[in-house]
């Protein structure tokens, strides 16, 4: 790991120098013949010039970059939320009736032009439900609008709401975070139909962004889209999706996003420490920001620290991205360990979703993303764990560039972090034979601190419980410890509240408030407190509103209204959750556990990231430890809760051990997507829960989904529950296969009714076989594969360790496959294949296989869906009792 002797310049002083910011379309000179060149010892390097283009990136010699191109570009977005011309919506504030609109559909609302309330003007559109017992859609779509090519456009409304809020959509982040954004789902909200230019449709209408609940005041929101190479022109659409409520939209916008993603220039020289293995690059900008970037080669990566700093004090909403330009290759891009895709088109290639619950702000599903060539080179990006950021990785077809883009705010107000925003990213080769697999794996070595079990004898018990062990409920950890079964205090990291009986009809959001104001003169003092921490932790939106996460009646409390809002962890809120948990039910659980002799095992924490949101508070940007991001909705510096609970974990974590032993644990019921990246680390076992389908899966039990949280709680317990109502034996079969296959440990949940006989026991079944192995731990380089790509496997455990080696694999197929499981038993630790037995442990019989050299192929026959689980070599049988595993029996 070197800097190239040839480059240096002789002067180090020249690192403090910079240059200024260069403007879009500014033309680039010649990349100069002696860059400046990284070097790690596996064969990665990747050379700048004097001035921060990338001349260069090589895998093993291959070039990569064709064209230099500047490694950072930045788009300024602070005023973003100030553009309102020119406006290309001819009658946005129905000032002229419905001109310019049409209805496209309509399932029975009442649709009119009224003179109040409105936004702006004289008047607004009003949509309202004629019935309570059903869900009625209407849909008014704008005439045709000329739209150019490739350029961004932002569109946005303003919605009211005649109950405070709206009910759809309403979900899981499964839903509302990913595939909401992917399919026709009709939503309060905007979406957008592209057309070519003969008019006609280009595909379904797209979802631009949608109404998530709260709209007492009326609320803005907002969406940037760029057109399609293909489309001349756009339709906007309203749609509203309501059941006895009304709705209201005024002052609709659509207009060309004028900020520029101008590349960024400044003098990169080697650091003054270390000349040989480091790089800084500064650039003071014209718009007052100045970038610093430092680049340190390490033997297996190369990592990248960049920090960009204020010296305006105004607000700042940045999308700062680095990137290399890897121009004529042929290329692989992997969305995750099963679904690659050749480099083909124009198109942007990411695994994204959104970052919040209630916008579109992107951001990556994991925290590494691989680009492989057709000569056996891949090039990974990573981010490291140790720190909260909100980051796209992406190959972009148009430009070629590969990189990751930053979502950065900057205030005035967040007087702990400063008037500052870090990034960071680590580079690094993989081998595409093994596709993500390796980009995982390596991801692993380099970030191996936030992987590490940190209650490493979480596989020992016999069972997993979480209650409420205060008080009386003390006497139940003495049960649990006697039967070695883990024990967790039960903690909500969100603000419930049972408003009214469920009989009753709907409540407002102003009842909601009113609850929330009765907790004040309440008898109970625990309840006293949890109406302060409400109004000192709700997160506040752009209109400022509590966050709303939802208001209904849900299987956990059928008898009640339950109110529930996203919550601000951070410790430093006064009197706000933080404080509420641990002063009324973590540190009284342990105390009272301990009075009697017990040992409350751990904190189980339900809904895990369930509501990722943007509070704006003042005080919470005072309060953040960590950088700010932005809205997408208004362009305003905010705290992401993620990055709040990132602070509370640490929090926790400290108390736990400071206060009550090492030997407690955090374990979670894992909801949330892309944010558990960076808080796993505090993590020791993954709960979860959720109901199927009809075919086996569902929206917290799938396969892409499976593939995420399995690489997320990587060699961690991964647990799920089923609460499916109605749920039949083949149904619970199908399930069931994937729960070997991915390693986790299943049960029934309490919600789960109604049952045909027989379901359960195959997931009890089903458990005592994951049972065998899962301790070994998951393992994502299998050194295993088969000769059909429909056929998956993956691995856990090692052949010199118990419990051993076992392969579960698995027909994803509805049809009948027979194919050869090739074993690489080098990789494996098998050191004498030709003794190897191999043992398919479901139905507990022992299979032949041939030898070609040291590797063993051992041929096998899957009926649809199914999952045999392959132990090969020695290992031991461990019993295990499923028990309450994770999820709270009410909720």
């Amino acid at each position: 790991m070197r800097i190239g002797k040839e480059l240096w310049l002789g002067s180090v002083i020249l690192a403090g120098l910079s240059l200024a910011l260069l403007l879009t379309g500014a033309v680039w000179a010649d990349a100069p013949e002696t860059p400046y060149r990284l070097d790690t010892d596996d064969g990665l390097s990747l050379a700048l010039s004097s001035d921060g283009q990338v001349v260069s990136l090589q895998v093993d010699g291959r070039e990569w970059v064709d064209v230099p191109a500047p490694a950072l570009r930045l788009r300024d977005l602070s005023q973003a939320g100030t553009i309102t011309t020119p406006n290309l919506l001819p009658n946005p504030g129905f000032e002229d009736g419905l001109s310019g609109w049409a209805e496209v559909l309509n399932t029975g609302l009442d649709v009119s032009v009224v003179p109040s309330p409105t936004h702006g003007g004289g008047q607004a559109l009003q949509l309202s439900g004629t019935v309570t017992t059903a869900t009625q859609v209407a849909a008014y779509a704008s005439d045709p609008l000329t739209v150019t090519p490739g350029q961004r456009y932002r569109l946005s409304a303003w919605f009211r709401s005649a109950l405070g809020y709206v009910a759809d959509p309403n979900g899981t982040p499964t839903l509302l975070q990913m595939k909401m954004w992917r399919g026709l789902k009709y939503a309060n909200g905007l979406y957008v139909q592209w057309l070519d230019g003969g008019g006609q449709a280009i595909g379904g209408p797209q979802l631009a962004v949608f109404l998530h609940t709260n709209a007492d005041h009326w609320r803005l929101i907002r969406r940037e889209l760029t057109v399609p190479p293909d489309a001349a022109q756009v339709r906007v659409i309203i749609v509203a999706r309501l059941s006895g409520n009304s709705l209201w939209v005024d002052d609709l916008l659509l207009v060309p996003s004028p900020e520029p993603e101008a590349a960024v220039t400044g003098l990169v020289a080697p650091c003054p420490t270390a000349p040989d293995t480091c790089l800084v690059q500064t650039a003071t900008l014209t718009n007052g920001l100045t970038i610093s970037l430092t680049y340190r080669a390490q033997a297996d990566h190369i990592a990248l620290h960049g920090q960009v700093v204020d010296a305006t004090g105004r607000d700042r909403a940045l999308d700062l991205s680095w990137g290399a330009p890897l121009t004529g290759g042929t290329w692989t891009w992997w969305d995750d360990a099963h679904t690659a895709r050749p480099v083909t088109d124009t198109r942007l290639y990411a695994h994204d979703i959104s970052a919040i619950y209630d916008g579109w702000l992107p951001i990556s599903l994991y925290p590494y993303a691989g680009l492989g060539s057709t000569e056996g080179q891949g090039v990974a990006l990573g981010l490291p764990l140790d720190r909260p950021q909100l980051a796209l990785l992406a190959y972009d077809g148009a430009t070629g560039r590969y990189g990751a883009t930053y979502h950065l705010g900057i205030s005035p107000q967040a007087v702990k972090v400063g008037p500052r925003a870090d990034f960071d990213l680590l580079l690094y080769r993989f081998d595409p034979t093994w596709g993500f697999r390796d980009v995982i794996a390596r991801h692993h070595r380099l970030q191996a601190a936030a992987y590490t079990l940190t209650l490493p004898t979480i596989y020992d018990y016999t069972g997993f419980s979480q209650d409420q062990y205060i008080q009386a409920g003390a006497q139940q950890a003495l049960v649990e410890d006697e039967a070695h079964i883990y024990s967790a205090q039960y903690t909500l990291g969100e603000l419930p509240l049972k408003l009214i009986p469920s009989s009753n009809p709907r409540p407002s959001l102003a009842q909601a408030l009113r609850a929330v104001s009765d907790t004040q003169h309440d008898s109970h003092p625990w309840i006293v407190a949890l109406g302060r921490a409400i109004t000192q932790s709700a997160v506040v939106d752009t209109n400022d509103d509590w966050s709303l996460k939802h208001i209904g009646v849900y299987p956990w409390a059928p008898d009640w209204w339950e109110v529930s809002w996203a919550a601000n962890l951070d410790p430093d809120l006064e009197g706000g959750l933080a404080s509420y948990l641990v002063d009324w039910h973590i540190t009284p659980a342990l105390s009272d556990t301990m009075a009697i002799g017990a040992h409350l095992d751990g904190i189980e924490i339900d809904n895990f990231m369930s509501t990722p949101a943007l509070d704006l508070r003042p005080e919470a940007l005072a309060a953040a430890d960590w950088p700010l991001v932005y809205t997408p909705h208004t362009y305003q510096p905010a705290v992401h809760t993620g990055f709040a609970l990132r602070e509370y974990l640490a929090f926790l974590r400290d108390d736990l051990e400071t206060n009550w032993g090492g030997d407690r644990g955090i374990t979670i019921n894992f909801w949330g997507l892309g944010h558990p990246n960076y808080l796993a680390s505090y993590l020791d076992a993954f709960g979860s829960e959720g109901d199927l389908d009809g075919d086996g899966e569902g929206g917290n039990w799938n396969p892409e989904i499976l593939d995420y949280r399995r690489a997320i709680a990587y060699g961690r317990p991964y647990l799920f529950v089923n609460q499916t109502v109605g749920l039949r034996v083949t149904e619970a079969y199908t399930s069931a296969q994937l729960a070997m296959l991915y390693g986790v440990n299943v049960g029934r949940g309490a919600n789960g009714a109604d049952w045909e006989p027989g379901a359960e026991q195959v997931l009890s079944d089903t458990s005592q076989v994951v049972h065998r192995y899962w301790a070994g731990g998951w393992q994502p380089l299998t050194y295993a594969r088969t000769d059909d790509e429909q056929v998956w496997v993956e691995r856990f455990g090692q052949a010199a360790s118990e419990p051993g080696l076992y392969f579960p694999v698995h027909n994803a197929t509805d049809l009948t496959r027979t194919v050869t499981l090739t074993l690489e038993s080098g990789p494996l630790g098998l050191t004498d294949p030709a003794t190897v037995v191999i043992t398919d442990i479901v139905v507990t019989q022992t299979l032949p296989f041939t030898l070609t050299g040291s590797d063993l192929h051992v041929p096998l026959t899957l009926g649809p869906r199914q999952t045999r689980v392959l132990q090969v070599g020695g290992g031991q049988a461990v019993s295990f009792t499923l028990y309450l595993p994770l999820v709270r029996a009410d909720r």
